[in-house]
């Protein structure tokens, strides 16, 4: 007998209720905490409303939509994070002088994660989603030419790379060692054009559920994911796997159970594979408290920035967020300007000028709410920043729902979200140099490769 989706959301709401119940009685130490710490009280209770609201929209459309992916994505930060930080501390045993209380970080992330799902909502009762009066579809011979065009230029970059290189850093013994040095080694516009199998993914994942070759294009998607982890960064693989997992929740209901453990496998995967490939062995962690340690590893530096800031309340402004908006537009242009943008990105941005304070030159990650709050702040920085992200999501999430599966603007709604999903961990300048550079091949294929049907609005007599 199938019961409706609502009766299986509130089972599960009352199912997670009473676990937390149980925990809470046999465990007087989370009881303890949430007496003496009001602010984790509150924390839990924003949560617990965030996930309401997520409920909501899932509600009002009978499905589990990409806004639950994203608000689970953030939810498991505060629970796995400072499980992480608490194995790190016991392992280095070197944060005596350093404050790890998670108080107050729990906090503003439990803010944030509210205001960004009040956002989701208020976009879906703001947007009706995308016209009709004119559907963009596919020109299937020109929208295949594009396709693999792109493929032929990413396969023939990343070769060109590979050759320079000499080796493929993924397979590298020590990757920490050749982190920094590959990139120059292969040059700046062959190792962005190698990347270009991003691209390529949203198309061919929804072609290859409509085309009758489905086999070809399915092989272009496992290559491309497989080509993007060949330099050893592991989001854009999981970009392009998670634009492959919303083209195929829009053609198929999948199992939420199975796409969790699915999700779950991958990301411990990739963690203790990065951890052996850098050459470090842990005999004192279980793989369990290794990859618990690793899932969340940007919530140390975002606990250690959080709480400085708070004591000092010296935020770090607009500095965090001037070299982040330069990818907008292309170096030569900023040229014009006598604007050096690759200088300028690296010393106004927040990535590199943490790492710099943490003497690391490849950069710090804080996540998307630490930059926020540690830029202006709750309410000008973490509130205001959050908010346009869960309406921009919210709107994306409504295109998504509304769009006809044949319709090709389901390609740019898609790379978008997937994009977003990431923003836990994300940081401004990643997020804003992904979507402008794979974007702009986006559209292009877009609007070379569809053509517009004009929507037919039949008289009720010939209706009749």
């Amino acid at each position: 007998m199938k019961y409706p989706l609502r009766t299986y959301l509130l089972l599960g709401a009352l199912a997670l209720f009473l676990l937390c119940l149980i925990v809470m009685i046999l465990s007087g130490y989370w009881l303890e905490r949430l007496i003496s710490h009001p602010l984790l009280a509150w924390s839990a209770g924003m949560l617990l409303l965030a996930a309401g609201v997520i409920t909501a929209i899932a509600r009002r459309y009978h499905q589990i939509t990409p806004s639950a992916a994203l608000f689970a994505f953030f939810l498991a930060g505060p629970i796995i994070g400072p499980q992480g930080l608490d194995i790190y501390d016991k392992l280095y045993h070197n944060l005596s002088g350093v404050n790890t209380d998670m108080t107050y970080p729990i906090f503003i992330w439990s803010v944030g994660t509210l205001v960004l799902t009040l956002g989701i909502l208020l976009a879906h009762f703001a947007f009706r989603g995308p016209a009709q009066t004119a559907k963009a579809h596919w020109s299937e011979q020109r929208a295949a030419l594009m396709l693999w065009l792109v493929i032929g230029v990413a396969a023939t970059s990343t070769l060109l790379v590979l050759t320079r290189v000499g080796y493929v850093p993924i397979l590298h013994s020590d990757i920490d060692s050749v982190r920094g040095t590959f990139h120059q080694l292969a040059g700046e516009y062959p190792l962005k054009f190698s990347r270009l199998w991003l691209a390529a993914v949203p198309l061919a994942a929804l072609f290859a559920f409509r085309q009758e070759t489905k086999f070809l294009y399915l092989v272009v998607v496992v290559t491309s994911c497989l080509a993007l982890a060949l330099y050893g960064q592991r989001m854009y693989t999981l970009i392009a796997l998670a634009m492959a997992i919303l083209v195929l929740a829009k053609f198929r209901r999948i199992r939420p159970g199975r796409s969790i453990a699915f999700g779950a496998g991958l990301v411990v995967l990739f963690l203790m594979y990065a951890e052996f490939r850098a050459g470090r062995s842990f005999k004192e962690l279980s793989t369990a408290e290794l990859a618990t340690m690793n899932a969340y590893r940007e919530w140390r530096e975002y606990t250690f920035v959080v709480n400085e800031i708070r004591d000092s309340q010296a935020y770090y402004g607009e500095q965090f967020y001037s070299g982040a908006l330069l990818p907008v537009l292309p170096k030569q242009i900023w040229a014009i300007f006598g604007i050096d943008k690759n200088k300028l990105m690296a010393e106004k941005s927040a990535v590199y000028i943490l790492g710099d304070q943490f003497g690391d030159y490849l950069g710090i990650r804080i996540g998307t709410i630490g930059e926020a709050y540690a830029a202006f702040g709750l309410y000008h920085g973490v509130c205001l920043q959050m908010l346009l992200f869960g309406v921009l999501f919210g709107w994306l999430e409504v295109n998504y729902i509304k769009l006809d599966k044949n319709d090709a603007r389901l390609s740019l709604v898609i790379f978008g979200l997937a994009l977003l999903i990431f923003l836990p961990v994300a940081t401004m300048i990643a997020t804003l140099s992904t979507a402008v550079f794979f974007g702009f091949f986006l559209l292009l294929i877009y609007f070379l490769g569809s053509h517009k049907l004009e929507a037919v609005r039949l008289s009720p007599a010939r209706a009749a």
